[in-house]
């Protein structure tokens, strides 16, 4: 156990020089990496247009339709799509108004003790009880106040909502959807579209990969797919590749990534092990 623990030590002071090492090096790398982005969208046709596929914006409905993926089996992403039109159907001021306005005829409707709980809760840093009990209220008499505050309400509906994303569900599934579609990809008789989104996709993930903050999940799918990517980037750089060999040949930055993997892999299963003993 005591080796074991050694080991991950030394493996987390390795790559804290080797972090310390890529930082030095980091504004050369940005800058390298910034001209190799720049090169690959001017000499793929319609990158503007297929760029979106790799931003991945799952607000927008024409997107989703060409992608032609079932989003519902995802349902953090579901949520997460319907939030958004909310979001987008919201107006400030009319929130702002309607706001004020309710605030001031609840206080002629519940007992004042009540009233004065709720605006309590309106100076916490976190406004979610606050809106918690305002909509509350709204669901007493629903009917009468959602004909007078509908923008409120619906504002209020939204930041509930909101609150039960789990972020780390969400990009999950993100990757997993976008990995489906990519898959979806080989049906596509047009190879040229498929492999600029597929460049372009992974030209994103470098950029991730060279600021290390990559994901796991993305890491693994950049790995998988890093020898075609390679491959498929000659066909858009020709001569140009050995221009940004820095990039692609960078000892330092690949190791750093693979050895976090491996101390995360080792550090759960010591976990795991641990948990076993104590049943």
């Amino acid at each position: 156990m005591i080796t074991r623990m050694s080991r991950y030590t030394d493996w987390n002071l390795s790559n804290i020089k080797r972090a310390a090492e890529i930082q030095q090096n980091d504004e050369y790398i940005q800058d390298l990496y910034s001209n190799l982005k720049e090169t690959i969208l001017k000499r793929i046709k319609n990158s503007k247009k297929l760029s979106k596929y790799i931003e991945f914006d799952l607000t927008n409905d024409k997107l989703l339709r060409n992608i032609n993926q079932p989003i519902l089996k995802y349902n953090m992403l579901h949520q997460y799509i319907q939030l958004a039109d909310i979001s987008n159907k919201l107006n400030t001021k009319k929130i702002t108004k309607e706001h004020n306005n309710f605030i001031i005829e609840l206080q002629s409707r519940i007992p004042f003790d009540k009233y004065k709980e709720i605006i309590n809760k309106s100076k916490k840093d976190n406004p979610y009880e606050y809106y918690l009990s305002l909509y509350s209220e709204f669901n007493e008499e629903y009917s009468y106040f959602i004909a007078k505050y509908a923008n409120l309400y619906n504002f209020l509906e939204y930041s509930l909502e909101k609150e039960k994303i789990n972020t780390v569900s969400l990009i999950s599934q993100q990757n997993k959807y976008f990995k489906d579609y990519l898959k979806s990809l080989s049906t596509i008789q047009d190879q040229d579209k498929q492999d600029s989104i597929f460049v372009l996709k992974m030209t994103q993930l470098l950029g991730l990969f060279l600021k290390l903050t990559i994901s796991e999940e993305e890491y693994t799918y950049f790995i998988e797919n890093y020898e075609r990517y390679i491959n498929l980037l000659s066909k858009y750089l020709s001569e140009d590749y050995y221009t940004y060999e820095d990039l692609f040949d960078n000892d330092v930055i690949f190791d750093y990534h693979q050895i976090n993997r491996d101390r995360n892999k080792i550090f759960l299963n010591n976990i795991k092990n641990l948990l076993s003993h104590k049943e």
